[in-house]
């Protein structure tokens, strides 16, 4: 019976708190055993007075709340990305949010611990035990602001610590302060002067490190809080995008109303169900008879195309002969016509072959006639020199003379008449 009792006073223990105490005693374990820090400035502003000793506890529970506030962080910004929800459809009915949340709750431990896990359970089960979404958006509206002041109150440590780390400065100060100024007379004070000036100097050490721990408390509340509230934001974007305005709005006092005319409707649906299988069936007979005269139909089209085919296949046939018969017929034709122009052609080789030696003949008849015009010009020379010799000799009279009389004389024995020539 005595076992339970430990376990739940170490679960009303705060986590902070004992990871704070732990972290407190390590690190005054490294600074106060560890050699190498006995004159560090780290050693010299937190060991010499109590009141250091505790600004540093505190620090170190605000320093350690901090951690389990940022490993919290990632986890919340994973579940974001996670489907819970299907896509929205119009106006869904309201049974559907106990399925949406039976689907929530089979997620793992961790998401449904994270702020959206819990921001969609608190909504869907407010859905499912009231039976009804009206003033669901007011129910998302407090939801919101409930998850605001839970975050507030989630930096309790931190602002605690902000808060009294400089009263527990100011507090050093003055207790420096008094023990370097209390039980001394001005004489005395003058003769120990260099003890007064030492003992104020660590009094100035404990403000600087409760200051130095106040700001670093006050900028992880600014990251953590900023952070904190983007998530949040997200959060009720999604929640106000895939919730609000998703079920249908049913009133509480015409739900009974609602399931009369859902009975009614329900049956009025089943007549008309029945009446439409009586009229498929009715249509589907109908349907079968169509289809059996429209196949017959397409069996006699198809017979009629078959004959039409073997007619044309036949006329092509006969179309084929006759058009062969004519190609036969044209180049036989073209045989005949070609054998001719063969004739045609050998007897014009023939001629070419007897014009070539005409032109031979001719040629050689041109070449003689050019050996015998050398033979005229040189005659004609000689009877140019044989005139021209006359001419000298004036004797081209009695020339002309002979040679009439010669010409007459070869006419006349040959019988020939010059004048009836002539004529």
């Amino acid at each position: 019976m005595s076992s339970p009792r430990p376990a739940s006073m170490f679960r009303t223990i705060d986590p902070s708190l004992l990871w704070g105490t732990i972290g407190t005693a390590v690190f005054y374990a490294v600074v106060l055993l560890v050699p190498g820090m006995q004159d560090t400035l780290l050693h010299r502003y937190t060991t010499e007075h109590f009141v250091e000793y505790v600004i540093v506890a505190v620090f170190a529970w605000g320093l350690a709340d901090v951690a389990l506030k940022l490993k919290s962080f990632p986890g919340d910004r994973m579940a974001l990305r996670q489907n819970w929800l299907p896509p929205r459809q119009g106006r869904e009915p309201l049974s559907n949010a106990a399925a949406m949340l039976e689907r929530i709750r089979k997620q793992p431990r961790w998401v449904l611990e994270t702020k959206i896990g819990r921001r969609l359970i608190s909504a869907l089960s407010y859905l499912t035990e009231r039976g009804s979404s009206e003033e669901f958006d007011k129910h998302l509206e407090y939801l919101a602001e409930q998850e605001e002041d839970q975050t507030h109150g989630n930096y309790s440590v931190i602002r605690f610590v902000m808060g009294v780390s400089p009263v527990l400065g100011f507090l050093g100060t003055v207790l420096h302060f008094g023990s370097a100024l209390s039980g001394n007379s001005l004489d005395e004070l003058a003769d120990r002067l260099p003890q007064v000036v030492s003992e104020m100097g660590s009094a100035f050490n404990t403000t600087t490190v409760a200051l130095a721990s106040a700001m670093a408390m006050t900028f992880a509340l600014f990251a953590c809080e900023r952070f904190e509230r983007g998530t949040m934001r997200a959060v009720d974007r999604y929640v106000g995008r895939e919730l609000l305005n998703r079920f249908e709005v049913k009133d509480p006092a015409v739900v009974p109303f609602i399931g009369t005319l859902e009975a009614a409707h329900g049956e009025a649906l089943s007549a008309i169900e029945r009446n439409i299988q009586a009229q498929v069936g009715i249509w589907s007979s109908a349907l079968d008879s169509v289809f059996e005269r429209f196949e017959q139909r397409q069996l006699e089209e198809i017979h009629s195309w078959q004959e039409a085919l073997k007619l044309l296949e036949q006329r092509h046939a006969v179309h084929d002969q006759q058009l062969e018969s004519r190609i036969n017929q044209s180049l036989a034709l073209v045989d005949s016509k070609h054998a001719q122009h063969l004739h045609q052609i050998q007897g014009m080789l023939e001629r070419g072959l007897a014009l070539r030696e005409d032109i031979g003949a001719l040629t050689k008849a041109i070449e003689g006639l050019g050996h015998g015009e050398g033979l005229l010009v040189e005659q004609q020379r000689l009877l140019s020199d044989n005139l021209r010799l006359l001419n000298e000799s004036h004797q081209l009279e009695d020339a002309l003379h002979s040679v009439t009389a010669a010409m007459h004389m070869m006419t006349a024995r040959h019988g020939l008449n010059p004048k009836r020539d002539a004529a």
